[in-house]
């Protein structure tokens, strides 16, 4: 199951203290400060009234402004209007006097994780603790790592892999006589025995059998039913697809490796494989 969860840049802070080579009082003064600094983001958004949604070890976001463009993920071109600035004061850290053309993964870590949220056009604010603050663009100035604010305008995004993905996609589908249909991220899918039910949020916690495959293969590499899990936390493949059925709805999705693995190796799955899954959505249990 853990291979349908969202894959950016690391896997979580379990990874990440796994991949360190502490001390164990350095480890508990690493533990200890990530709780601190995740319950000073929950404590803020609370006071502020801000509805945030949480990703992967305890990063939040809020899209402000949507758009309709594609998402920016690993090693895109974007061109981005940001500034950083502290949770506990205010103060700003760190601010483009002009657009600034770089890479996704050039971003301060915790931006990196949230940011396949977001479309070219979008605004936005993610919510790192200090544990995901490093030396990318938005952590200048930061001489000990503190929970930040990273709040950008997201202008433009040059994709590094999806047209690829999606030529060799669309192939296969037209190869196969699949009616597919095409959803702007890339992603193509089709739907069946839809349900009647409500459809998900990506705060939503769902029940949902699926199966996943390699699509220039067709080995499964991944398989589960009846399991539990929240929308938020999956590849963002799934969340697209998963946030247009309804209860009951089963469908055939076709994800770009850039919307599923990258370029990273998963286990069996090779870096940069595209992807199909079999999702059937039973049951939306909470939000």
């Amino acid at each position: 199951m853990n291979r349908i969860k969202i894959v950016f840049a690391f896997a979580g802070l379990a990874a990440l203290l796994g991949a360190c080579s502490l001390t164990s009082p350095q480890l508990n003064q690493t533990i200890t400060q990530y709780t601190q600094d995740t319950a000073a983001i929950h404590s803020y958004l609370k006071q502020n009234s801000i509805r945030a949604t949480m990703v992967n070890a305890g990063i939040w976001f809020v899209v402000d402004s949507a758009a309709s463009g594609i998402r920016a993920v690993f090693n895109d071109s974007i061109k981005i209007a940001y500034t950083t600035t502290l949770l506990s004061s205010g103060s700003v850290i760190e601010q483009s006097s002009v657009p600034l053309a770089t890479q996704a993964n050039s971003l301060v870590l915790g931006a990196q994780y949230a940011f396949p949220q977001f479309q070219a056009g979008s605004k936005g604010r993610i919510f790192i603790p200090g544990y995901y603050v490093n030396n990318g663009i938005g952590s200048k100035s930061i001489t000990n790592a503190a929970p930040i604010i990273f709040s950008f305008k997201l202008l433009s995004v040059k994709d590094n892999q999806l047209k690829v993905d999606t030529a060799t996609i669309n192939t296969y589908i037209k190869n196969n006589s699949i009616a597919a249909m095409t959803d702007v991220s890339g992603i193509r899918y089709t739907l069946s025995g839809a349900g009647s039910g409500s459809v998900p949020s990506l705060t939503s916690n769902v029940t949902i059998d699926y199966t996943a495959k390699i699509l220039s293969t067709g080995n499964v590499v991944d398989q589960g039913n009846s399991v539990n899990l929240n929308v938020s936390n999956l590849i963002i493949g799934m969340q697209i697809a998963l946030l247009k059925m309804n209860e009951g709805t089963t469908c055939n999705l076709y994800v770009p490796s850039s919307l599923a693995y990258g370029p990273y190796q998963q286990g069996s799955i090779a870096g940069n494989s595209n992807m199909f899954f079999t999702i059937k959505l039973s049951k939306i249990n909470s939000h």
